[in-house]
């Protein structure tokens, strides 16, 4: 392939096999709680989650880290390189900002890639539509 352009998303999320899809019809709930909780973060990489990815995949409890890494990844242990475990937990988690997993979940129940939903409201104010 000498050239390759790309004009629309490869995929959507909407049709994703993870655990994580149970999540998704609950993003409103979600997002208010963040809100409430004044949580910007989502499993933020801090000394006691460095400390519980390292207890529970560097020892005989490794089939919880995975089990774990296949809630949000999917479930397909062919593709999962288990002497890796150590390699990936040492960069996970690395956190992500509670308006990224909202817009990820947002996607999911829309089963299309668009853009964040503030709502009708806040869809104005920052879209002007």
């Amino acid at each position: 392939i000498k050239l390759y352009i790309a004009l629309a998303p490869v995929t959507t999320v909407g049709y994703m096999t993870s655990g994580i899809r149970y999540l998704a019809p609950y993003v409103t709930d979600l997002d208010f709680l963040f809100h409430i909780l004044g949580v910007s973060e989502f499993l933020p990489s801090t000394p006691v989650m460095r400390f519980l990815s390292e207890l529970l995949c560097d020892t005989k409890a490794k089939f919880i880290c995975e089990d774990i890494i296949f809630l949000f990844a999917g479930t397909d242990y062919s593709q999962l390189n288990t002497t890796r475990l150590g390699v990936y937990v040492s960069h996970t988690p690395a956190g992500a900002s509670t308006q990224s997993i909202i817009h990820y979940a947002q996607m999911v129940n829309a089963k299309v890639f668009q853009k964040y939903d503030f709502g009708k409201k806040g869809n104005l104010l920052h879209y002007n539509q």
